[in-house]
């Protein structure tokens, strides 16, 4: 309890000397109850829980505009994972399970900005209603799986630069924009040219219907090529298209996400991702088959404080056309981006259709 006191004193100290803004988020959440397995290995009824986020972070720049910075502090699964291995035992992190996160920025003129250090949020992402945003803060508190999210439709939509580096952000003309990172690694064995050959470039076009991104994910033969379409012009609707190309191994994926808001009161997000069948060049032209993946949510809103989300989703993937499904109804209450509550029910598929489990969510989330 003391070295939590002194390094919340510490962040207090910091954050009212150098940053304008400062603020965090709570998330607690719980399985009321859930399918299982007890110790014989036979079915059974259980429940589990507890605070998926807690969270500080602050921000600001100087008074002038051309210095910044950022910093994030934050425990997670209850600090149940082993200290990082920068803390020692002199450390008042040692033990507690925090991670730190952080950037500083410079910006001598408008056409020009470095950037050191890290966001786990990721820079420059470009995957619109197909990763994070498909299900948004109801896959971080628990009320809804997240799934794929992070798998097949990251092989088509670039999530962004997420790692510790140097990074520059070149924007010569306002719609035109070049943005480049430099990923920090461990130099011990290692060349100048290894830092080139990890390196992240990315070209990013402003339009008046829409953007259009090229981004090249690492400078060698063992990069991933992704192209990204967002479609802006038309009213209510968010259309993002993206093609990913794996440069080892000659694979390729493509998919398409939305969101349309047909009215004040209901709006429909839909997404689909396919890995392409091909010959793995990486792997002796080993055979790769067809996996898909598709995802439809209504959204309805009841009140003004209540709306109601209806996840639906199939995946077919492997030779024998392996299929497994959700169904994942959840409410919110409250403001999303502010304080919360979720709850709702999951039931799932695993082992081709064969296993099915379910699982009764409830969660808060409270940001301040």
């Amino acid at each position: 309890m003391k070295k939590l006191i002194a390094v919340l004193a510490m962040v207090a100290l910091v954050s009212g000397a150098a940053f304008a803004q400062f603020g965090g988020a709570v998330f607690g959440g719980v399985n009321l109850l859930e399918s299982g397995t007890n110790a014989e290995g036979k079915d059974s009824i259980n429940g589990s829980g507890g605070m998926s986020r807690l969270r500080v972070e602050g921000s600001g720049s100087s008074d002038d505009g051309a210095f910044g910075g950022w910093l994030r502090m934050e425990g997670a699964s209850n600090y149940f994972r082993a200290p990082p291995s920068w803390a020692s035992d002199q450390s008042p992190f040692a033990g507690m399970g925090v991670d730190m996160w952080g950037y500083a920025w410079w910006k001598p003129i408008d056409q020009f900005k470095l950037i050191l250090g890290s966001n786990p949020d990721s820079f420059w992402g470009k995957d619109g209603y197909a990763r994070w945003m498909f299900y948004q803060v109801a896959g971080d508190v628990g009320a809804a799986d997240a799934g794929n999210a992070w798998g097949i439709f990251s092989n088509m939509f670039w999530g962004g630069f997420g790692g510790y580096g140097a990074l520059m952000e070149i924007t010569p003309i306002d719609i035109l924009g070049l943005n480049i990172a430099l990923p920090y690694i461990d130099m011990s064995g290692s060349e100048v040219a290894d830092i080139f050959e990890a390196a992240k470039l990315q070209l990013n076009v402003n339009l008046d219907f829409g953007n259009i991104a090229l981004t090249m994910d690492g400078l060698s033969d063992a990069g991933k090529l992704f192209v990204y379409f967002g479609l802006g012009a038309v009213e209510n609707l968010d259309l993002a298209v993206g093609f990913g190309y794996n440069l080892n191994s000659s694979l390729a994926a493509a998919g398409a996400a939305l969101k349309f808001g047909i009215n004040d009161s209901f709006a429909l997000k839909f997404r689909v991702g396919a890995d392409l069948p091909g010959k793995d060049k990486s792997s002796n032209d080993e055979e790769k088959y067809l996996g898909l993946a598709v995802d439809v949510m209504p959204i309805i809103g009841v009140n003004d404080s209540m709306t109601a989300f209806v996840s639906l989703g199939l995946t077919v993937s492997g030779k024998d056309s392996d299929m497994e499904f959700h169904f994942n109804p959840y409410i919110q209450i409250g403001s999303e981006w502010g304080p919360s509550f979720w709850a709702g029910f999951r039931l799932w598929s695993s082992g081709n259709m064969k296993d099915m489990h379910w699982a009764v969510p409830v969660a808060i989330n409270f940001a301040f």
